[in-house]
């Protein structure tokens, strides 16, 4: 049986019927169909389980992120769900019961992983959107002993074989997401990087995700001024994907920062996210500009902090900073456009790159975060460029990178005759693909002949996950 989170509607239709045909010529068997019947409520042990969780008071402490039960991981899935309210920023009462809430629902998904294990024969498995509650069933599923599929930014359609002991490896969703391995370059590749390095970050709307904004022209600042460079993230969109360090949101985080730059008396400019002021992202970017306006309050009286509070362009900022100007963003890609004019910067080891790419001052605990953030900055690492190649290429160029021609967006795109930019717009997923009717308009031309042809090309290029060392 090959079963899923998703229904087969609008672009699923064909993620999952590929995967499931993929699965199929993996394991040399015809496999049926089921999408996932979602339990409502967890095992009566889990239920004692959450009773010893708030009479122990795991649930107020910050190690409820490490909470796992069974040895599914639970906390670092819960948490995320929970801060994707604005309410939860903002009112202790409406965080824990959602807290609550979202734990109650991890163990019905536990329940539901259970009842699919005892009484059927599940090969194979389609998890969507592990970064919040589903990433309960991924932790679920990777210790049972089938094939996984998934996908995320920056990976395309993948699967891990569990099967295989060294792939247990994986059984920590970032790990699946992490590009673990440097490319050696040829000649030709290395100047294919150079020639996009210099054109990716300085146009703007070229990046995918930041390709509606509409930017806005910024009144003159002296941006020679500043020391440090932060920028801040979504709070309530796709927290903790890359795993976890000694931040429980990336609003803590941020806070950290800007206390602990407050002691060393230095000049601070905090940028906003773009995607704060794109309303076709909905409530979230909503919530976001809410609370990144409440947090800009409480640092009115600090004449050493200048807040942007508008989108603006960041290459244009970029090219206006001294070169000893440091920055500092919790993950991203900003970490590659500023290591692109080889400014110096920091950020957290739980990023969607392995530690060995040697591109960025890299921290795990708060305490080697404030060393980096005291160190002198002479002592500071520049980024390497060979390692800045060799992933910028792997995140951009290689041909199941998001811009690749096996990527799976892609080979959808080709096949119903759209560039790019035009998917992008019709029925990528910041359009509701979910929900979309004018995106499944589109899909619907594809029945027939061309479907199956989507679906064999998607099959053909997932990408199959093996741990090596």
């Amino acid at each position: 049986m090959f079963i899923s989170t998703k229904h087969t509607y609008n672009v699923y239709e064909f993620i999952i019927h590929a995967c499931k045909s993929n699965a199929e010529e993996h394991l040399k068997k015809k496999l049926n169909l089921e999408i996932i019947k979602k339990n409502k409520f967890p095992s009566i042990s889990y239920l004692f389980f959450m009773i010893y969780l708030i009479l122990s008071l795991k649930i107020f402490s910050k190690k409820r992120l490490n909470i796992k039960y069974n040895n599914v991981e639970i906390g670092r899935f819960v948490i995320p769900q929970t801060y994707r309210h604005y309410i939860t920023y903002v009112s202790k009462y409406y965080f824990y019961k959602y807290l609550l809430k979202n734990i109650f629902l991890a163990g019905a998904l536990i329940k539901t992983g259970e009842n699919y294990i005892k009484n059927h024969k599940v090969d194979a498995v389609y998890v969507d959107h592990c970064v919040y509650l589903n990433g309960v069933l991924y932790s679920f599923f990777s210790n049972q002993n089938i094939i996984l599929y998934s996908n995320n930014f920056p990976s395309t359609l993948y699967k891990i074989d569990f099967k295989k002991k060294k792939n247990s490896y994986f059984k920590k969703y970032e790990r699946s997401l992490m590009i673990n391995n440097k490319k050696k370059l040829n000649q030709s590749k290395n100047k294919k990087c150079n020639v996009l390095l210099k054109n990716i970050f300085s146009q703007p709307n070229h990046l995918p995700w930041v390709a509606k904004i509409k930017y806005k022209k910024e009144r003159f600042i002296n941006y020679k001024k500043f020391d440090y460079v932060i920028y801040a993230h979504s709070f309530t969109d796709g927290q903790l994907m890359y795993g976890v360090d000694d931040f429980e949101n990336v609003l803590d985080w941020l806070e950290f920062t800007l206390n602990e730059l407050a002691k060393k008396n230095k000049k601070v400019l905090i940028k906003a996210h773009p995607n704060f002021y794109e309303k076709s992202l909905g409530e979230l970017s909503l919530w976001d500009r809410k609370i990144y306006l409440r947090f800009k309050n409480k640092y009115k009286k600090n004449n050493n902090f200048y807040f942007i509070d508008k989108p603006i362009f960041n290459f244009n900022i970029l090219k206006k900073l001294r070169k000893n100007c440091v920055l500092i963003s919790h993950h991203g890609t900003v970490i590659l456009e500023g290591a692109t004019l080889n400014f110096k910067t920091i950020c957290s080891s739980r990023n969607f790159y392995n530690e060995k790419f040697k591109i960025s001052n890299h921290w795990t605990t708060k305490s080697e975060y404030i060393k980096l953030i005291n160190s002198d900055v002479n002592k500071l690492k520049f980024p390497n460029k060979k390692d800045l190649l060799s992933l910028f290429y792997l995140v951009f160029i290689d041909d199941y990178s998001h811009s690749g021609k096996n990527f799976w967006q892609q080979i959808i795109a080709k096949e119903i005759g759209m560039k790019q930019e035009e998917y992008k717009k019709k029925i990528e997923i910041y359009s509701g693909i979910d929900n979309n009717v004018k995106s499944q308009k589109y899909l619907n031309k594809l029945k027939g002949q061309n479907f199956k042809k989507i679906i064999s090309k998607l099959n053909k290029n997932i990408v199959e996950l093996n741990y090596n060392k």
